[in-house]
């Protein structure tokens, strides 16, 4: 079994004043505290992710170290803004001894990715998802492939989905 973590970064400032660039802008202290909030509940689950494939932007770099600052980070200049089909390709190539991972990165792309799979898995959270996801958002995806160069929507399933403030919804 495998385990995909798919996190968006948590709230973010305003592009304005100081900040002249998307990817400059940081989390607002709100994002920063449901990061922080999400931190314990990531170290609870079963399946840790043994590393972070991150987007550049600040508020991404961010987002990891709140909810995941211990993690090995590969910083993916790719991730910033990529569509579903380049997020998937980053995952695929995941070293074949990670059992779970996690990618940080940003809408739509990780929303597309995460409807694409979760085709299959609870239909509840199925639906949730498909409402949106809104920034702080973790789905969990399982596959039972042996490697993750094979992931994709007719081999995976959503497990979870959590939402700020983070009260995770439980498959019956």
């Amino acid at each position: 079994m495998r385990t995909l973590y798919i996190l968006r970064h948590g709230e973010a400032a305003a592009k304005g004043g100081d900040i002249k660039h998307d990817r400059d802008r940081p989390l607002t202290p709100g994002g920063l505290a449901a990061m922080q909030a999400l931190a314990p509940v990531i170290a609870a689950m079963a399946a840790q992710p043994a590393t972070v494939l991150c987007s550049p932007s600040r508020r991404t770099r961010e987002t990891q170290r709140a909810a995941v600052p211990s993690l090995p980070v590969q910083i993916i200049d790719g991730l910033y803004d990529a569509e579903p089909r380049r997020v998937l390709d980053f995952v695929r190539d995941i070293d074949v001894n990670h059992r779970a991972a996690m990618v940080v990165g940003h809408n739509p792309g990780l929303h597309e990715l995460v409807m694409a799979l979760a085709r299959n898995g609870d239909d509840e959270f199925r639906r949730q998802a498909a409402a949106g996801f809104p920034p702080g958002t973790l789905a969990v995806i399982e596959t039972h492939l042996p490697r993750w160069d094979g992931i994709g929507p007719d081999n995976t399933r959503l497990v979870n989905l959590l939402v700020p403030p983070f009260a995770a919804v439980s498959a019956a």
